[in-house]
């Protein structure tokens, strides 16, 4: 998803924001602020971004959009992984959601 040399340009003071890649001017990420999620596009060093979630999905800002895309494809992605290792449930043949929903008798 993000190249290697893909790097951010601006800086940004939150650890727990998950890096998306760049897209056109802005570096993109995704966070979960006090337990709220937000998309976020930076355009430079100090104040200057935009986020907002809702932004995103609605697509009334394009680069928020393509935030919350590659997101939703990193989640999907992480998925598919997941049921590569544990493709099905013993009991009923059901997919497992998470690695968590596996149980141990």
């Amino acid at each position: 998803m993000v190249a290697k040399e893909d790097k951010p340009r601006y800086l940004h003071g939150c650890n727990e924001c998950l890096w998306l890649g760049q897209f056109n001017e802005y570096d993109l990420y995704f966070c979960y602020q006090n337990g709220i999620p937000t998309a976020i596009a930076r355009y430079g060093d100090s104040e200057d971004y935009k986020s907002g979630l809702i932004f995103a999905e609605l697509g009334f800002d394009e680069a928020l959009a393509e935030a919350n895309r590659r997101r939703l494809k990193l989640i999907a992605d992480s998925q598919r992984e997941v049921e590569a290792i544990y493709p099905y449930n013993n009991c009923n043949g059901t997919h497992f959601q998470t690695p968590n929903d596996i149980m141990v008798s």
